[in-house]
C-alpha cells in the first residue's frame, strides 16, 4: 500500500456534505472508503449475494404477473405448500404483485424474513445472504452497511454493464435536501472580453473578481437559507486519514500495528483517531480478534 501522504484526499466519488441532518455524509464517505481500500467488500458483494439477488428478482417478476401468479398459486396450493411471493417489498411495505415490477427492498423490511414463521419465506436466502457477507466484514449491525449492499444489488441486476462498479452505494429512505433546484442554481454572467480594447490580463483579472464577489453572496444566501432550515453544520475530521483506518481496521480487519507500519504513526494516534472516525460514522468498533461470523437463522 502506498504511503499515507498519498492517501491525502477524504475520498474520490463521495464526498462529506457541509450540511445534513444525519450521519449520510460520513456514511457515505466510510463506504466510499471501504470499497476502495477493502475491494474484497465489493467483490465478495457481487460473488456471493447478487445471484441470490438475481433469483429472488426472477421470481418477483413472474409473480408479478397477475397470470402467472395465479397459476404459481393453483401449483403451489395443489401440492400443499404456500405460494411463493404472494406479496413484494417496496420500501418497508408490502404490495400484492398486480403489475410488471423491479424488485425494490430496504433493510427495515427485509429483516423480518423468516421460513419458520411463514413470514415471507422466500426472502429467507437473500436476507441470510446480505447478514453473511456484513457480518464477515464486522458490519452486520450496521443497517446503514446492509441497505448499501441492496442499494447497489439493484442497479447491478438491472443493469448488468454496471457490475463493474467497485463502490458501495449508499441506500436506505433518502432525506428531503434543504433546498430546492431552484433555490440553489448558481447563475453568471459577464459580456466577455473585447481583443480590441482590453488586455486578456486585465480581464481576467475583472473576471475574477466578479465571480468571486457573485460567489461569495451565493454562499451566503444558501447559507442562511440551509442553517435557518435546521441543517447542521458537518464537523470536519481533525485528519481525513481517519476513516481509511476505520476502514482498514473495522472492514479490513488490520489490527492497530499493521495501521501503524502503514502511516507511519504512533499507535495512541492510529487508536484515537479510529475512535472519532468510529463516533462520526456511527459504527460500533469490531473486538480485536478476527473472530468467526456468527451463524444465522433461516
Amino acid at each position: 500500500m502506498a504511503s499515507g501522504a498519498s492517501h491525502g484526499r477524504f475520498i474520490r466519488r463521495w464526498r462529506a456534505s457541509d450540511y445534513a441532518a444525519d450521519r449520510k455524509g460520513f456514511e457515505a464517505s466510510f463506504l466510499e472508503t471501504v470499497s476502495r481500500l477493502v475491494p474484497e467488500v465489493v467483490s465478495s458483494l457481487r460473488r456471493d449475494v447478487l445471484p441470490v439477488f438475481k433469483e429472488l428478482e426472477t421470481l418477483a417478476d413472474r409473480a408479478a404477473d397477475p397470470i402467472i401468479a395465479a397459476d404459481l398459486q393453483r401449483q403451489f396450493e395443489a401440492a400443499g405448500e404456500p405460494a411463493p411471493l404472494i406479496g413484494v417489498f417496496d420500501g418497508s411495505n408490502v404490495l400484492c404483485s398486480e403489475r410488471p415490477y423491479r424488485l425494490k427492498i430496504r433493510w427495515s423490511a427485509l429483516r423480518v424474513a423468516d421460513k419458520q414463521r411463514c413470514v415471507y419465506p422466500d426472502f429467507v436466502p437473500l436476507r441470510i445472504a446480505v447478514e453473511e457477507w456484513a457480518a464477515k466484514f464486522n458490519m452486520a449491525e450496521h443497517e446503514f452497511f446492509l441497505n448499501s449492499a441492496l442499494a447497489t444489488l439493484a442497479p447491478w441486476s438491472q443493469f448488468p454493464e454496471s457490475e463493474g462498479d467497485d463502490c458501495l452505494a449508499l441506500g436506505g429512505r433518502a432525506g428531503f435536501g434543504p433546498v430546492s433546484g431552484g433555490e440553489s442554481r448558481f447563475a453568471f454572467e459577464n459580456p466577455g472580453w473585447d481583443p480590441a480594447f482590453e488586455r486578456f490580463a486585465i480581464f481576467e483579472e475583472r473576471l475574477k473578481k466578479q465571480f468571486d464577489s457573485e460567489l461569495s453572496v451565493y454562499r451566503k444566501r444558501l447559507v442562511d437559507l440551509v442553517e435557518g432550515r435546521g441543517f447542521l453544520r458537518v464537523p470536519d475530521l481533525h485528519r481525513p486519514e481517519h476513516i481509511e483506518w476505520l476502514a482498514l481496521f473495522q472492514c479490513g480487519r488490520r489490527s492497530l500495528p499493521e495501521i501503524q507500519k502503514l502511516w507511519a504513526q504512533d499507535k495512541t494516534t492510529i487508536s484515537k483517531g479510529v475512535k472519532s472516525a468510529a463516533q462520526l460514522v456511527g459504527v460500533s468498533l469490531r473486538t480485536r480478534g478476527r473472530g468467526r461470523p456468527r451463524k444465522l437463522n433461516s
